[in-house]
């Protein structure tokens, strides 16, 4: 039983020192999506939902 309480204890702390970013920091996430990627959208780079649309509307068009 000791043995549960520490490691439920040790589990809380870490839970309270890794929510303290979004208690006090910023209040959003970063977007690591692609489409929020400024460099890969240079580069043409797109998401594979993003491809699949373009290639499914494509292909509508041709029949």
């Amino acid at each position: 039983m000791n043995v549960f309480l520490a490691s439920l204890l040790i589990v809380a702390v870490a839970v309270a020192l890794l929510s303290v970013r979004l208690i006090c920091g910023k209040k959003t996430f970063v977007n690591t999506h692609i489409e929020g990627n400024a460099s890969l959208k240079q580069k043409g780079i797109t998401c594979a939902k993003e491809w699949d649309g373009e290639i499914q509307k494509i292909n509508s068009q041709k029949q």
